[in-house]
């Protein structure tokens, strides 16, 4: 379809909670998903666009308390301002779109992000894994932080502090 999921209003943002730890947060959205707060017990996927229509991902806040992150748009920006997971996050925006984190992407175990644009992120660090940051274009970050390894791979890179191994 090619629907918006959001809150009521001009700017409204939606706020998801699965409680259960078994339990997930899943979105599927054409153009746009737009959310405040979301918190699942195990994994929150988030996906936006599909083969003929552009879609974009604005997230405030995103808790998977005990499981992945996995954000996927197509054609579209990936605008993230704190998210947290118990194992591994994925950031994909395919065909283009930048993918931005304001405040943090911190996860138990490997992070992926991967954009048909630019990334422009202020903290990255898994805890237990590796970080792989791959752009198109500028791959930016402040600091990334990884327990393994970190790998950067952007027509331009400009990470700030980076900091691999324990």
């Amino acid at each position: 379809g090619g629907g918006e999921v959001t809150g009521i209003g001009a700017n409204g943002r939606g706020n998801l909670t699965a409680s259960a730890d078994a339990r997930d947060v899943t979105v599927t959205s054409g153009t746009l998903t737009r959310l405040g707060n979301v918190t699942a017990g195990n994994d929150v996927r988030v996906t936006s666009g599909n083969a003929g229509l552009a879609g974009s991902i604005d997230i405030t806040n995103a808790n998977a308390r005990t499981g992945l992150l996995q954000l996927t748009s197509l054609n579209g920006d990936i605008r993230l301002g704190t998210g947290n997971a118990a194992t591994t996050s994925a950031l994909t925006s395919n065909g283009g779109g930048d993918i931005i984190v304001t405040t943090s992407l911190i996860s138990g175990g490997d992070i992926a992000v991967t954009s048909g644009d630019d990334t422009d992120m202020l903290l990255v660090r898994s805890t237990g894994g590796n970080v792989a940051i791959v752009a198109a274009d500028g791959a930016g970050a402040g600091t990334v932080q990884a327990a393994a390894t970190i790998g950067v791979d952007g027509a331009s890179n400009a990470i700030g502090t980076a900091t691999a191994g324990t």
